[in-house]
């Protein structure tokens, strides 16, 4: 990209957002492949992000992994009232079915502490309601990622999304992004999406004589179990060549 002060380089894969008769300035971003969404402030634009992985450093507890908030529009799911005759309200979420377990066990436990709202009464669409929530008074669906960030990193996290097909080859890389860490408050941090675009090989079914379903084009190597009492017997290591594919079904 070429302006009346300077000549700006990127690599092929880079998208110049900037157009013909723009006026830029320091500190613009000419492309899309970097983005820094700030979650403070009024109507932040987090629509590129796919989902929001929450790790064991933002929770507390004994979870075996991270859970994934998507940003998408899932049913809120009422569960009637708990033994302590309190509300009970969920959502989907991704990870391993005991942290997802855990994790809503925590949440209504939380909430239900002095001071605390439990996530159906943090949702109670009444204004000034007088007893627990039923399903009609709790909404139909919920985005969990748009939830995640107004009620809890709103002030206190940014996101960062990079497109890795953009950056050259002799790119710093990632690592240099822990030096943020130096510039930033202790109340604030950040989390970084990578856009990864992976290779992707076609199988062109419409020649084979196999019924639907059939994937005998996978290079495989199968092994043998000597059972004969001829030779050593024993079991070869099975090996096997997978990758992505991409299929489309007419």
């Amino acid at each position: 990209m070429i302006t009346d002060q300077h000549v700006y380089s990127f690599p092929v894969a880079a998208t110049v957002t900037a157009t013909v008769g723009d006026t830029v300035y320091a500190g613009d971003t000419l492309v899309d492949d970097i983005e820094i969404i700030e979650l403070a402030g009024n109507s932040p634009d987090y629509t590129s992000v796919p989902a929001i992985s929450v790790g064991k450093q933002f929770l507390t507890g004994g979870y075996y992994g991270e859970l994934v908030f998507e940003n998408k529009s899932v049913s809120l799911v009422y569960s009637g009232l708990d033994a302590d005759g309190r509300a009970v309200a969920t959502f989907e979420l991704s990870g391993f079915p005991a942290d997802v377990a855990q994790f809503w066990i925590d949440v209504q436990t939380r909430g239900k502490q002095a001071g605390m709202q439990t996530l159906a009464e943090m949702l109670d669409t009444r204004e000034n309601p007088t007893v627990e929530p039923t399903a009609e008074y709790l909404p139909a669906t919920i985005n969990p990622v748009q939830f995640l960030i107004e009620n809890f990193f709103a002030n206190n996290m940014f996101l960062i999304r990079l497109n890795r097909s953009a950056f050259p080859s002799n790119a710093p890389g990632i690592s240099c992004l822990r030096h943020l860490r130096n510039m930033l408050p202790p109340h604030i941090t950040y989390l970084i999406f990578i856009e990864l675009a992976p290779t992707l090989e076609e199988i062109d079914l419409s020649e084979s004589t196999d019924a639907p379903g059939i994937y005998h084009a996978l290079p495989v190597t199968t092994s043998v179990v000597n059972c004969s009492g001829a030779g050593d017997p024993g079991i070869v290591e099975v090996h096997a060549r997978v990758w992505p594919v991409s299929l489309t079904c007419n």
